[in-house]
């Protein structure tokens, strides 16, 4: 699967980045790079998806896809899809519609932390139920654990009900998921009668490979997360509360951020954080990336954004050079990268 997975990124980006463009947003590297890519080229999904994959690896995943007949890698190290390499993905995907509830750049920080809290509170409370106070908690995450106690302590003379409403959310759920998603979510659960297995335990149990069961457990929390946005689910919301979201690359980003939002000019921010101008646009880019309520109108006027995106879409591609080439010098860099960021929205919000 992580051939075929290499494969759909190097098709979605038609030639215009690096193999090792791929290997950034699989890798989920925190880059503005990455971050503008997996936006320009609708990649958000597939962000983080095998946070331990090397640079060595995409070479060779590359260079076996390329053995294949799959794909063309040029001097410069972009990949261009065959015929039968277009196919093969578009027939991939297909059979693997579970990939379209991935999203693994909203829900980064949320799937580790959301997947322990819920499964540690079933065993806890499992074991409460039957009155053992005592066992081997399945995580040793601190943080976990704290959270856990609390909830035993805010509903510790409502076990039953915690753990009915529990269950009954968690069945609502799977039933709107195919039979592998359910099985694999269920099969990690622990209670006094059984010990979860891990992934690599469920993949063999299921005969899959172990990075399609990684993937599957993914996509099936990334559904569950938007449903609970959606306001389904109530009993299983407590275990996304609170967990911080995922925002700037940079501890600096943020920094410029607060102050754009304090209303101070670019010019303001160059002065007060003793950064280069570049910089400092370099972190707006970010910002409207990242909050689809920030407005660009104050460093982007609606004939140039209208005519940036048009530009973009005529000759379809997100090529920076290309791009300001064709569009003349008064078109700055920033400004051309800055239209991008709402490429599939609209020039507000104000």
């Amino acid at each position: 699967m992580k051939e075929e997975l290499l494969l759909t990124v190097l098709h979605a980006f038609k030639g215009e980045r690096t193999i090792y463009g791929a290997l950034h947003i699989l890798q989920g590297t925190k880059s503005a790079q990455a971050i503008q890519d997996c936006h320009f080229f609708s990649l958000f999904s597939y962000y983080h998806l095998f946070p331990k994959i090397t640079r060595a690896e995409v070479e060779s995943l590359v260079k076996r896809l390329e053995e294949k007949g799959l794909l063309n890698v040029t001097e410069d190290d972009r990949a261009q899809l065959t015929n039968k390499g277009i196919n093969h993905t578009l027939q991939f995907l297909q059979r693997h519609p579970f990939l379209k509830q991935l999203n693994g750049w909203k829900y980064l920080r949320l799937t580790e932390s959301f997947w322990l809290r819920l499964t540690l509170l079933i065993q806890t409370f499992t074991h409460l139920k039957v009155g053992h106070t005592q066992f081997i908690p399945l995580t040793s995450n601190k943080e976990i654990q704290v959270w856990v106690k609390k909830q035993v302590r805010n509903q510790h003379e409502q076990v039953d009900l915690v753990l009915e409403n529990v269950y009954s959310d968690i069945a609502g759920f799977l039933h709107t998921c195919t039979e592998k998603q359910a099985q694999t979510f269920v099969m990690q659960l622990s209670s006094p009668v059984q010990i979860g297995l891990t992934l690599f335990q469920t993949a063999a149990k299921l005969n899959l490979e172990s990075d399609h069961i990684t993937i599957l457990h993914k996509a099936t929390l990334h559904k569950l997360f938007d449903a609970l946005h959606e306001g389904a689910f109530p009993a299983l919301y407590p275990c996304m509360d609170g967990i911080e979201k995922q925002y700037f690359t940079t501890e600096t980003a943020a920094k410029t951020a607060h102050l754009i939002k304090q209303g101070l000019t670019i010019e303001q921010v160059v002065r007060k954080r003793e950064l280069k101008r570049s910089t400092i646009e370099d972190h707006l880019v970010e910002l409207a990336l990242y909050d689809s309520s920030f407005s660009i109108k104050p460093y982007l006027t609606a004939d140039d954004y209208h005519t940036i995106v048009k530009v973009s879409k005529n000759l379809d591609t997100f090529k920076l050079k290309q791009l300001r080439t064709h569009l003349g010098d008064q078109f700055s860099y920033f400004k051309i990268r800055l239209a991008l960021t709402r490429k599939d929205s609209s020039y507000g919000p104000s």
